[in-house]
């Protein structure tokens, strides 16, 4: 008795392996009868615009505390 694979989850990135998962995912997916479902995976920290705020704030904030203990 062999496991059905009904559904096949593709995580796609900015890699260079992008196209390869994609024509890999597609070949089992015809080879099984399967869905496809892509999904589209990024690194908040490079991948968005803006993404590290959070630790440039944290650096702003350190570096506003260390001016105003300079200054008195």
């Amino acid at each position: 008795m062999g496991v059905a694979v009904k559904k096949i989850l593709a995580p796609i990135d900015r890699s260079i392996y992008k196209e390869k998962i994609i024509e890999y995912s597609i070949s089992l997916g015809k080879a099984w009868g399967a869905e496809i479902t892509a999904i589209n995976v990024i690194d908040p920290g490079r991948g968005v615009p803006g993404g590290r705020i959070k630790e440039k704030e944290l650096e702003r904030r350190r570096g506003n505390q260390t001016s105003s203990r300079i200054t008195q």
